[in-house]
């Protein structure tokens, strides 16, 4: 009796054990979920991510408008909110079992999983380097294992391929599908808003154009071709005539510049309102 007794003992003391241990387990596997999903929550934020890039020189090759050809780097992340706010620094901290972002200062009992994060520019062999490959990567690992419980850390880790859009869209906000005025003139055709040259930028990146005035002619023009020539940039309209050096707009409708004139055709090569007017300049991607 007493033998059986013992072994029973023995199945309830392991049957307990073996329950402990896998709430144990469902406890850890949900906090380094919700560290992962943090984690993945500012990596994928355009704004917060914009502000996590911005300031870091090396980085620069992939504002938008640059100039500059990337390189081959690998550079430690600390990751910001969509206000600039820095919330993870992973010299500074982890999380707990909890999902809960906690300084490291207070030990890897209290403070176990850690984070290391990167983002990696790869270029090719040869020729110039303006769209680079782009790997973000955030390591997870955990210093502390309560009743010696393995945990999965690679399922919990994150690598995020080919993210030169996201980081460009993070970049360049003005990608979202909706009009931004980023340029206006006055009738002497100087700037009151925004720079030609910036104006130019968003022409290379192939935004879609739209100008619109008030002075003179209103109008709200969605430009089927934008150029710049001179010191000008120029929008013409949606019908023209072909050939035309400089080009002229077909009838009814204009050509634009940002120096301020306006110009109308009427099916020859004069211009049959020659004006000058103050115009707002607006942007699409």
């Amino acid at each position: 009796m007493v033998a059986i007794l013992g072994v029973i003992t023995t199945g309830v003391t392991s049957l307990t054990s073996y329950l402990f241990k896998e709430r144990q387990r469902n406890t850890m596997n949900q906090g380094a979920q919700l560290a992962r999903d943090k984690v993945l929550s500012l990596l994928e934020n355009a704004d917060a991510l914009r502000h996590t890039i911005n300031g870091i020189s090396s980085l620069s090759c992939l504002h938008f408008g640059s100039t500059t050809n990337c390189s081959d780097s690998t550079v430690n992340l600390k990751l910001k909110d969509p206000v600039g706010d820095l919330i993870f620094d992973p010299g500074i901290n982890g999380f707990n079992w909890d999902g809960m972002i906690c300084p490291i200062s207070l030990g890897a009992t209290a403070c176990p999983i850690r984070y290391s994060i990167e983002i990696k520019i790869r270029c090719p062999s040869s020729g110039p380097c303006k769209t680079p490959s782009i790997v973000t990567k955030a390591k997870m690992k955990v210093l502390d294992l309560p009743l010696s419980v393995p945990i999965n850390t690679d399922r919990y880790s994150l690598e995020i391929y080919n993210a030169q859009e996201k980081i460009g869209l993070a970049l360049n906000p003005l990608k979202d599908g909706k009009w931004h005025r980023v340029f206006r003139n006055t009738a002497s055709g100087s700037a009151a808003e925004g720079s030609v040259a910036d104006l130019q930028m968003h022409v290379l990146a192939g935004a879609d154009f739209k100008v619109t005035s008030k002075t003179h002619y209103p109008v709200s023009e969605v430009c089927a071709q934008t150029y710049r020539s001179g010191s000008a940039i120029h929008c013409l309209g949606s019908v023209r005539f072909a050939g035309d050096a400089p080009p002229h707009i077909g009838h009814g409708s204009m050509r634009l510049s940002t120096n301020g004139r306006v110009w109308c055709n009427n099916g020859t090569s004069t211009n049959t309102c020659p004006v000058t007017a103050e115009m707002d300049w607006y942007v699409r991607y």
